[in-house]
């Protein structure tokens, strides 16, 4: 490159300053300047091995260039890992944590080696944007590294920046352990609703997705405004409470839980919370008619489990949020081996309650046991945790508990339908690949359903194989069995129905709409995904001209 001559190319930019470095010096400054040499000879130590540049040590700032974002976000996370641990053997007020953000884009690169341009101004803004010892990367980035590392990434919204036209999408990293947080801004779900509805309104669907998060008459602010109650009754399920002495026994309330959710999904004259939504109250201090008002239901139900040998233990409660009463309570003393019939028995009581004419004794006859294996279940428990944090060695994990439960009961249905999903995980992420997923999930999908036709999960599951292998119309016949069966799963109606728009175009974009709305209005406290669905039907929507 000549001299004084500028080149514009494309690449990873990695920005960094110290966050409270002004009171870092003022309380010792030969003592940061020290820590402060040392922390950025550990960043350019990671930089440099992952084939990146550094171009600047300004004042407490660092500042380099990748070749692809892949590179700058590795950098980013080894760094931030190792200074973590430095800042271990270092008193609280004298650790020094590093602020990073990655961008990629447009530089100006001129012949000395300095760098200009939007790329650089944007990750300075992400860097300024994230917590301290954190990680925000940019869109660009995000859609570039998140199929390729083994980390979970946190959605911040769209931010503004100075003479960048367009406003910029931003991701934190997470950390180990760490989980997407629940509602960060309310007005979002609210927005994107509104955008819905506007459309939908416009192509004559119906006036009644209107009202699926429409304002209560108490008049809450712009930014938390609950869902209005449904036309049938509405119920959500909270965590089932472990009282065992063995946090080992976690497992049994994560299943009571899921199970009696599934169970009550199933009725088609009730309106069911997703359990997403209702795990965002785990672990809190909870106001049971601030729940009902925030998810829009009118009755929760919550109780507790305790496991000690092979008996066990479970209270629940129903309260109606209307009033605050105690709709129905029990308590059962049963063997541990008995826990499915205690999930049929609570869904089916509540069931009585909120369904007419409901008759318990037929419900019963039509409970199948799902398995006599408590360790198979105990197995396809801990492999639904997956779907919280989903990363490669998840993944591993999730895949090794589901076919060590086939193995220990070939006759669980449950089993086979969830290895469906982690095969299909398989071929979306090119995670831990062996030979032939779309035939691991074909043979999982079929012998689920041959074991328990009734069940919704195994027909989603073999929609899921069919949506991979190219096949239309058996994955919309999967689909609808997988809904006429249980009409209150919000993630069929949402990721499944946003694959019936994209497979089969504008003859199905109505129903695929109304699909990704319900799903959401069961979910209120969704996965962010959720909206990447949503703005899928929208686009397809608004590139259907036939439709609008």
């Amino acid at each position: 490159m000549a001299e004084g001559s500028v080149k514009q190319r494309l690449a990873a930019v990695l920005a960094a300053d110290v966050a409270g470095y002004s009171r870092l010096m003022g309380d010792d400054e030969r003592a940061t300047i020290a820590t402060l040499d040392e922390y950025r000879a550990v960043l350019r130590e990671h930089i440099e091995s992952n084939d990146g540049r550094v171009i600047d040590m300004a004042g407490d700032s660092v500042l380099a260039v990748f070749d692809s974002a892949n590179a700058a976000v590795r950098a980013a996370i080894d760094a931030q890992a190792e200074l973590g641990k430095r800042n271990e053997a270092l008193s609280d007020g004298r650790r020094m944590e590093f602020r990073i953000g990655v961008n990629s884009g447009d530089i100006q690169e001129k012949s000395d080696g300095t760098v200009y341009g939007d790329g650089v101004n944007v990750a300075a803004r992400l860097e300024a944007m994230a917590n301290p010892g954190g990680i925000n990367v940019s869109g660009s980035v995000f859609d570039s590294v998140r199929s390729k590392i083994g980390t979970p990434f946190d959605f911040l919204g769209e931010h503004e920046v100075k003479n960048i036209a367009e406003p910029v999408r931003a991701y934190r990293v997470l950390g180990k352990g760490e989980k997407v947080a629940p509602h960060r801004d309310r007005r979002v779900p609210l927005f994107a609703a509104g955008i819905a509805a506007f459309v939908l309104l416009a192509v004559g669907l119906g006036s009644w997705w209107l009202t699926w998060d429409a304002p209560t008459p108490e008049g809450a602010g712009a930014e938390n405004i609950p869902p209005a109650l449904p036309d049938k009754p509405s119920i959500a399920v909270l965590s089932f409470e472990n009282l065992s002495a063995d946090a080992a026994h976690d497992y049994l309330s994560e299943g009571m839980t899921e199970e009696i959710i599934s169970a009550l999904s199933h009725f088609r004259k009730l309106f069911v919370i997703a359990r997403s939504s209702t795990s965002g109250y785990d672990g809190k201090d909870i106001d049971i008619r601030q729940v009902a008002r925030e998810l829009g239901v009118r009755y929760v139900l919550d109780g507790s489990i305790r496991a000690s040998g092979d008996k066990l233990r479970v209270s629940a409660q129903l309260v109606d949020a209307a009033d605050g009463s105690q709709a129905w309570s029990q308590s059962y003393e049963r063997s541990l081996t008995d826990i499915f019939a205690v999930q049929s028995d609570i869904a089916g009581r509540i069931a009585t309650i909120l369904v007419p004419k409901f008759k318990l004794e037929v419900y019963a006859r039509t409970r199948s046991t799902p398995t006599i294996e408590l360790t198979a279940y105990e197995h396809v428990v801990r492999a639904l945790r997956y779907w919280d944090n989903e990363t490669p060695e998840t993944h591993l994990e999730a895949r090794n508990l589901l076919e060590e439960a086939v193995r220990i009961d070939p006759n669980y249905a449950r089993a086979y339908a969830d290895l469906v999903f982690i095969y299909e995980i398989e071929i979306i992420h090119e995670w831990n690949v062996l030979p032939d997923p779309i035939g691991r999930m074909e043979r999982a999908g079929k012998r689920a359903i041959e074991l328990d036709p009734m069940d919704s999960i195994s027909h989603a599951a073999m929609g899921d194989f069919y949506y991979f292998s190219n096949q239309p119309e058996l994955f919309e016949t999967q689909l609808d069995r997988a809904l006429e069966l249980n009409p209150n799963d919000s993630e069929t109606l949402v990721w499944s129905g946003m694959r019936l728009g994209t497979m089969m175009g504008r003859e199905r974009m109505d129903k695929s709409a109304g699909m990704v709305l319900r799903g959401m209005r069961l979910n209120p406290n969704h996965p962010r995904y959720f909206y990447f669905s949503l703005a899928q039907v929208l686009f397809l929507l608004l590139s259907c001209p036939s439709v609008i």
